[in-house]
């Protein structure tokens, strides 16, 4: 393991981490700590992409990949023009997940 960390706590706790049940991906040598960890690192051998972009042909196998596509590549869409006092105008982020389907 290269884990390293100057925290002696964190040292500790990862230290048990290696004592837990570890989940061995079957397709290749990836290990997890958690079986929602295991899972979700299976669907990368599956070769389906649930996870889509609106904005162009982007798939992903996992959502939060597509959310940092979107806002590297269309951040611009996620901008909306607002009118303020005196006709001047200012881009405000909307917190949405618009993009994402």
């Amino acid at each position: 393991c290269k884990f390293s960390t100057w925290d002696v706590g964190t040292f500790v706790q990862h230290i048990h981490r290696h004592n837990e049940i570890q989940y061995k991906c079957g397709k290749c040598n990836h290990v997890s700590f958690t079986k929602g960890e295991a899972q979700r690192h299976l669907i990368f051998h599956t070769g389906t992409y649930p996870f889509s972009c609106q904005y162009c042909n982007y798939s992903a196998t996992r959502k939060d990949y597509v959310i940092k596509h979107v806002l590297a590549l269309h951040r611009d869409r996620l901008y909306v023009k607002s009118k303020l006092d005196k006709g001047n105008c200012e881009k405000r982020v909307i917190k949405t997940t618009a993009g994402l389907k």
